[in-house]
């Protein structure tokens, strides 16, 4: 082939590839990766941040993202360990000052002999709203319903319970053998307040009321212990104060409670152990075993709905989650929040 043609055939693949970027959906972005400085981007880039084409050439990227700790030591060890990158999900800032949500996926390149981040996002601001928005009136529908329990059939029974007492003296003073009968009642109406109590506090297991989230998540580790012959242990350090927002009390706590249970299904582990610290502005929580490991489940699955849930929380949250297998074969589940996001979600 002549040179002409080789030539050609370049310009043409290139021609292609830059008809394909154009076209694409989403926003994709390349950055020098030693002086953060965007190189090359879309239509669809250009357009989410509110900028005409080409403008951002040249410029640093850092002012479009807020990118915290957290996600961006998430970005290095995924790069740094070769291992496959998930979304993160991120606040961006437009050129006119107002911000929106993205999530992204950056993948490391070397062009020309210089490093190089292919960064493709895409816009999801109105999904988060939504998501959000089902995950708190579900929270909010749970809390209902825990406080019927609580306030309505839990009392009404205690007040059939309380009656039913005293039918049984009456008849006690009078020598009737249907008292029998009636203190089997009491005995069943009994276990009937106890359930609902705990289904109470099941669906609403947060709260100062209760002691907050300490007190829950060793009440919960107490029940995992007594009910499935597992010794679950909780253990709290709080180097700064834990100031939570009943909401977000209770993301930290169905983390704890859906990793629990994945724990107490799959591992077929003897103990576990749940940690909650604060230190350095930061609050991180562990659930660790010291069963098989799990397998990453799949997407579609029921266990990897719950992931993404338990990932989703601690996104709200402003955090980051990570499931992996420990060194000693156990699994370790991480949730690392910053604590002023923590204390202002709602």
């Amino acid at each position: 082939m002549s040179a002409p043609t080789e030539r050609s055939t370049q310009q043409e693949t290139l021609f292609t590839q830059a008809r394909i970027l154009e076209t694409m959906r989403e926003g994709v972005v390349l950055i020098d990766t030693n002086t953060h400085l965007i190189t090359l981007t879309n239509g669809t880039f250009d357009r989410m941040f509110g900028y005409g084409g080409h403008e951002l050439l040249g410029q640093s990227i850092d002012p479009l993202f807020s990118v915290s700790s957290l996600q961006r030591r998430r970005f290095e060890r995924t790069l740094r360990d070769g291992s496959e990158v998930m979304p993160v999900e991120f606040e961006c800032s437009r050129k006119n000052g107002s911000r929106f949500v993205a999530t992204c996926v950056v993948t490391p390149l070397r062009m020309g002999g210089s490093e190089r981040l292919l960064a493709v996002l895409n816009d999801v601001t109105e999904r988060k709203r939504l998501e959000r928005e089902i995950i708190e009136i579900a929270s909010r529908e749970q809390q209902r319903i825990g406080s019927d329990l609580h306030d309505g059939l839990g009392q009404d029974l205690t007040g059939i319970a309380l009656i039913l007492r005293g039918v049984a003296a009456q008849l006690r003073k009078e020598g009737s053998a249907a008292r029998h009968e009636v203190e089997d009642v009491i005995a069943l109406v009994n276990n009937a307040i106890e359930s609902t109590r705990a289904l109470a506090r099941g669906l609403s297991p947060v709260g100062g009321e209760r002691g907050g989230l300490a007190a829950a998540m060793q009440n919960l580790a107490a029940r995992a212990s007594e009910r499935y012959g597992v010794r679950v242990a909780f253990k709290g350090t709080f180097g700064e104060a834990l100031r939570l927002s009943d909401s977000s009390a209770t993301h930290v706590y169905r983390i704890v409670q859906e990793a629990l249970t994945n724990v107490l299904r799959h591992s077929r582990a003897t103990e576990v152990l749940i940690s909650l610290e604060t230190c350095g502005g930061e609050l991180h929580l562990r659930v660790d075993d010291n069963g098989r490991g799990l397998d990453q489940p799949a997407p579609d699955s029921a266990d990897g709905l719950g992931l993404k849930i338990m990932r989703y929380r601690a996104q709200m949250l402003g955090g980051d989650l990570v499931l992996e297998s420990s060194a000693d074969g156990g699994t370790s589940v991480r949730c690392t929040c910053p604590l002023d996001k923590v204390a202002r979600a709602s």
